[in-house]
């Protein structure tokens, strides 16, 4: 099959099919949301994730002084608030009342957690490295919530409007359809695959 080679700029949109995450952090009576699908898991044993954030971001100065986070895991239907959160700064806008989101009590940590959310992990900070213009943050998750009936080992992808949230880049979401093992043929897109903004390039 052909190849063709792109941009550098937008080659980490290669990767961008990780769910979203919404990430909660709180210090000193201050609390902020953001938005993110740059979050992975670094380590089993112990189990560590690591999130990247601009240190220009509210949040990142959250972390730090807070020492703890919360990757909030987002369902398709919450695409509308996580593109608000995106396009706003916490410095100048309360994400909460912007959105209409609401928070939840933590088990181990003192970040709330975003109740409509499908997933929670409550993390503490291990450490923290300069990485180019982003700043990993490396936690340990100490606990992990998911909505009953969406997780059992893995996603169970069957509510569309509970299925993890996913970002392609730029104003694309995406939802995974179904899950398969190798040998089972993957179920068919609803929509027959065309895809995203493939008609506005089109006109």
């Amino acid at each position: 099959m052909p190849k063709e080679q792109i941009d550098v700029s937008k080659a980490h949109r290669l990767l961008n099919a990780g769910p979203m995450v919404l990430v909660t952090a709180q210090a000193k009576g201050r609390f902020n949301i953001h938005a993110t699908p740059w979050a992975r898991p670094l380590s089993l044993r112990p189990p560590l994730v690591g999130v990247t954030l601009p240190p220009t971001r509210l949040t990142h100065d959250l972390i730090k002084r807070g020492g703890e986070f919360v990757l909030n895991v987002p369902s398709a239907d919450l695409a509308k608030q996580v593109q608000q959160i995106s396009a706003v700064s916490g410095h100048d806008v309360d994400k909460l009342q912007a959105t209409g989101l609401h928070i939840a009590e933590p088990k181990v940590v003192g970040v709330p957690l975003l109740a409509e959310c499908v997933g929670h992990l409550e993390c503490g900070l291990l450490d923290a490295y300069e990485i180019g213009d982003h700043t990993l943050f490396v936690g340990e998750i100490l606990v992990a919530w998911v909505e009953r009936g969406t997780f059992d080992e893995v996603w169970r992808l069957e509510e569309r409007e509970l299925k993890p949230l996913h970002y392609l880049g730029g104003p694309y979401y995406a939802v995974l359809e179904a899950g398969f093992q190798p040998g089972e043929r993957p179920a068919a897109h609803e929509s027959g695959g065309e895809r995203p903004g493939a008609k506005e390039r089109e006109t």
